[in-house]
């Protein structure tokens, strides 16, 4: 058993888990707040792994 010299190449890199399907919404501290942004205050969360403005 030794190391090769050959280089090792990744082909495709696929993402299993969809930002548009996840709807879990957290806080700019990362603390889960639940799925739905009815009902929280005007301020930023994180959604989708996108940031979101509540006016």
């Amino acid at each position: 058993m030794g190391i090769s010299d050959a280089p090792t190449v990744l082909q495709s890199v696929s993402d299993n888990a969809s930002a548009e399907e996840d709807t879990r919404v957290f806080d700019l501290s990362g603390r889960f707040l639940g799925n739905d942004l009815s009902g929280l205050a005007k301020g930023v969360y994180i959604r989708g792994g996108k940031l979101i403005m509540l006016k």
